[in-house]
């Protein structure tokens, strides 16, 4: 039986060697196939607005929700479930 693997998108600031990021989280570079992707942009637009929640700062639920419609890999049923749960419309 195969199972999916859960692939995760994770912003990181400009301020962060990805490196150290890996580092944190324990991984490995994979050079194909991977859980984990990190993604910087060089002006931290993406993570504009952040939110916090227990002193972790995590994306703005508006930004998570547009970034899932446009997830190939069962986007659109994350997005309504965010959308009802979280957003609350």
């Amino acid at each position: 039986m195969l199972t999916a693997t859960p692939i995760i998108d994770a912003w990181i600031t400009e301020a962060v060697d990805p490196e150290d990021a890996l580092d944190a989280i324990e991984a490995e570079p994979a050079s194909d196939g991977h859980n984990v992707v990190l993604l910087q942009a060089k002006d931290d637009t993406p993570l504009a607005l952040r939110e916090s929640i227990d002193d972790i700062s995590v994306v703005n639920r508006f930004r998570l929700y547009l970034d899932l419609l446009n997830d190939p890999h069962r986007g659109r049923e994350q997005a309504d479930h965010l959308r009802q749960e979280v957003i609350g419309f």
